[in-house]
């Protein structure tokens, strides 16, 4: 009578249990989003979540293998869903009890020790359940049967839009290559056009809106100062500064010209060219299928780390078009490689008119890097080469002797290439000292809660989504090579960053990294939506709204771009330090024979926005970190009876401090510490 009783209200119950779950749920992201909430105790919190939660998804899960199929399955399937789900389930709350600083607590500090232990043997256990039952062949099937179905779908739904364009619009397809454009624009149709177009134009507004709020960093005045003095008429082969020059500096200078030079205009030209990357980007991750283009393109325009990189003038703004549009090319020329190729046979093969293209574009692209632009980070691109090495070594027929010894004298000379180009860079990015790196630096900025990334204070989801973008590598088609090209990218550059990179640790350098994580993101993402859709087909609208929103901090993502604080900035970590109040101070006060001593970042600023304040008077302490400061402050005091010195924080302070920051006696003169303005210390000496 009980179990009918049961059988009979456990769509009622499991709406019940739901809501026991759900709302404590609500409330803890609520928390997690700053927005006031009364008080609860998280931990008190936690048991009505998974009192609530085991017995939800034990309800769940024995509905589903005994009440909805016609053949009831074993207990052990039951059993294995519901260790499964807990593997995910429990991720949270392992993360919360196991913060040391809940080790006050007695009952915390007793199973503190146990907890990691304890969900790693469950996640062990769970998988080894599942491959001892059999079932990894069929999720296998499952998977690639969704995958390969959307694709099928994409191929059959643009050849139909094709056959249409052509018969609808015959002039327009017979012009040459704007007729092929038109065409393929036309088959992604129209739904898809509008949502990519609705997103790439969004992505816009977040990336120009306030464009001009903060100060720039220093190293974007190498480039604005540039681009002003072209722009004005200096001929190319006068500018001193040279770096990312063809790349960033001359589309800068164009924007001078059309719109006047300003800091917005100088900014705009990164901001168009940052969301002009979803083009390439939505054509290599189509090649899984469409939505995961749709989810890759989404991510990608809401990346506060992409619209923060994009709002300064530097080359990390222009990285993704760059990057997404080579890996296209790697991508196509593997394709483009025959199966189980013999080289000497299959020369003639090899040398058709698309590889030759394909081949062409990557030597350019090494030349680029290596004696057009050697000073550019875009050198990273480097990654690219043996990676593509290393995957078409996978098409080589590996049972002919020539191709084993072609292949070995090809190894030899691309590892001697590699090591001659690292000698003339001078081994100024990568060298190895195991001893003195932080190896956990860059691998954070991915995993956890990064401040850059869309799931900023969400615990632990993107071992969960990058979990299932590898189950999708492992388990997807060899043969399509999106998705190893991506992953070999992104856990070659992480390691390389991790181990042995040695500039300096910020966000910025390992953006590059971030465009491949991206695309594993969004094919996680896909996973997850099909689980969910799998797991709950009667709530999957819920399910998927509830996935998004817990993987995606919106708050976080819009106070990129309104972020207008000068100093330290939370994503790309570097010093937007505010000048213009110390420069009209000096303005006011400056006289004819005062020298100035000061650091790089004041006279770039002073350059761009009030050229000829300092004139020729000036003197700049150090370039970065100088130990000899002190020294060339108090030379430069000997040298003149009156001056200023100006000191911008933290690019004059963080390395060394020249002089007190207080009134001193220096021989016969007079030092005054006049205060702090905006984010510079200014300090006066008289000699009279």
């Amino acid at each position: 009578m009980l179990i009918q009783t049961f059988h009979k209200h456990i769509h009622r119950i499991q709406a019940a249990l739901f809501i026991l779950m759900a709302l404590p749920a609500v409330y803890w992201l609520l928390l997690s989003l700053e927005i006031p909430v009364p008080y609860i105790m998280l931990s008190r919190l936690h048991l009505v979540i998974l009192l609530s939660g085991e017995l939800f998804w034990a309800v769940f899960f024995y509905q589903k293998n005994f009440l909805d199929c016609q053949q009831p399955k074993k207990l052990a399937c039951f059993g294995r869903d519901l260790l499964l789900i807990n593997v995910v389930f429990l991720f949270p709350f392992v993360k919360f009890y196991a913060d040391p600083l809940r080790s006050e607590v007695p009952v915390i500090a007793l199973i503190q020790p146990y907890l990691i232990a304890g969900y790693v043997a469950l996640l062990l256990a769970g998988l080894v359940w599942s491959l001892l039952l059999g079932n990894i062949q069929q999720a296998r099937a499952w998977l690639n049967g969704r995958i390969d179905a959307q694709r099928l779908h994409d191929y059959r739904q643009e050849a139909a839009l094709g056959e249409k364009f052509q018969t609808n619009f015959p002039a327009l397809s017979r012009i040459p290559l704007a007729g092929v454009s038109l065409e393929k624009l036309y088959q992604q149709g129209a739904g898809y056009l509008a949502t990519l177009s609705i997103l790439a134009l969004l992505g816009l507004g977040l990336r120009l809106w306030q464009l001009d709020a903060l100060p720039p960093y220093i190293d974007e005045f190498f480039h604005l100062n540039a681009a002003r003095d072209i722009a004005q008429g200096l001929p190319l082969e006068q500018v001193l500064y040279r770096r990312s020059l063809y790349t960033v500096t001359l589309p800068v200078a164009l924007s001078f010209k059309l719109l006047g030079v300003n800091l917005w205009a100088g900014r705009l030209p990164g901001a168009l060219v940052n969301i002009l990357a979803v083009i390439p980007l939505y054509l290599l991750s189509k090649r899984i299928n469409k939505a995961v283009a749709l989810i890759a393109v989404a991510l990608y325009v809401f990346s506060p780390w992409m619209i923060a990189a994009s709002r300064n003038v530097r080359e990390y703004a222009y990285f993704p078009l760059i990057f997404y549009t080579l890996g296209l090319v790697v991508v196509a020329l593997y394709e483009s490689v025959p199966e189980r190729f013999v080289l000497h046979r299959d020369l003639q093969r090899l040398l058709r008119r698309d590889i030759l293209l394909y081949v062409s574009l990557l030597i350019f692209s090494l030349y680029f890097i290596q004696f057009i632009d050697p000073r550019s980070t875009l050198k990273v691109l480097l990654i690219y080469y043996p990676i593509l090495g290393l995957l078409l070594l996978t098409k080589i027929d590996w049972r002919n002797l020539a191709n084993i010894v072609i292949t070995a004298l090809l190894l030899t000379a691309g590892m001697i290439a590699i090591a001659l180009i690292g000698d003339s860079l001078g081994g100024r990015f990568l060298l190895a000292d195991f001893a003195n790196r932080n190896y956990a630096f860059f691998p954070a900025l991915f995993f956890e809660m990064p401040a850059q990334q869309w799931y900023y204070n969400r615990p632990l989801i993107s071992y969960a989504i990058f979990a299932l973008a590898l189950l999708a590598i492992w388990w997807h088609d060899k043969h399509k090579i999106v998705l190893p090209f991506a992953f070999l990218t992104f856990l070659g550059g992480l390691l390389a960053f991790s181990v042995l990179f040695l500039k300096g640790e910020r966000p910025r350098y390992t953006i590059n990294i971030e465009i491949w994580f991206i695309l594993l993101a969004a094919v996680g993402l896909y996973c997850a939506f099909l689980v969910a859709e799998k797991t709950l087909p009667r709530y999957r609208w819920v399910a998927w709204l509830a996935l998004a929103a817990y993987f995606w901090n919106i708050p976080h993502t819009l106070n990129t771009s309104l972020y207008t604080q000068p100093g330290w900035h939370p994503i790309t970590d570097e010093y937007h330090a505010e000048i213009a109040p110390a420069l009209d101070y000096l303005q006011a006060r400056l006289a004819p024979g005062d020298a100035i001593v000061t650091t790089t970042y004041i006279t770039g600023y002073e350059n761009f926005f009030s050229p000829g304040l300092f004139r020729e008077e000036k003197i700049v302490i150090y370039e970065r970190e100088d130990p000899e400061a002190t020294d060339l402050v108090f030379a430069a005091m000997d040298a003149h009876r009156n001056g200023w010195i100006v000191l911008d924080y933290p690019r004059g302070l963080l390395w060394s401090q020249p002089v007190p920051l207080r009134d001193f006696i220096y021989k016969d003169k007079q030092v005054e510490y006049l205060g702090w303005f905006g984010n510079v210390y200014i300090l006066r000496w008289d000699g009279e």
